[in-house]
């Protein structure tokens, strides 16, 4: 963790979906979450490497929660936009990148256009892009200020036919409680 903080550059091979502790430089008995960085501060390029392709992206902040103990359950993160014009060339991306439903990014899309000076949240659902992993999408905006809230799913559990299919055709994702 301390060489992202101090190269600014996070790489991730999630070819097999999971993140380790060892893998995340942690130690192995932490079941701690982890976050490295705040907002404000220099962006952190963040490398997604998934079953079938990868992408990167920047972001101040990276959140890594546990399933159990030796690996993490997601990989957290944001990116904020002061103008309206970043905002929407972040959703011209948000099909394409991470698999979201077209329809759900008109709708925020119409929704965030309104919102004025009003705090306003919604997701924007579950996809599977390029990389083959689960990312799910949520937005806020107030003041014009866009934030939008992307959690890439590492349990193994989710990764069933059925539930994938689901988010193919739906947008949206059952996670699985035991």
């Amino acid at each position: 963790m301390q060489q992202i903080k101090d190269n600014r550059r996070a790489r991730f091979d999630l070819s097999d979906r999971t993140l380790t502790n060892e893998e995340a430089g942690v130690p192995p008995e932490s079941t701690s979450d982890v976050i490295i960085g705040n907002p404000g501060d220099p962006d952190i390029d963040l490398t997604l490497v998934g079953p079938t392709g990868e992408v990167t992206i920047s972001t101040q902040t990276i959140w890594f929660t546990h399933l159990d103990e030796g690996r993490f359950t997601e990989i957290i993160f944001w990116r904020s936009f002061d103008t309206p014009e970043g905002a929407q060339q972040e959703l011209a991306q948000a099909n394409p990148r991470w698999g979201i439903h077209p329809e759900n990014v008109e709708m925020w899309t119409s929704v965030s256009s309104r919102a004025g000076s009003e705090k306003v949240r919604r997701s924007l659902g579950t996809g599977i892009g390029p990389t083959g992993l689960i990312v799910g999408m949520n937005a806020s905006t107030k003041n014009d200020v866009q934030v939008f809230h992307y959690i890439v799913d590492l349990d193994p559990r989710n990764y069933n036919p059925v539930n994938l299919e689901n988010i193919r055709t739906t947008g949206i994702g059952k996670r699985v409680v035991e």
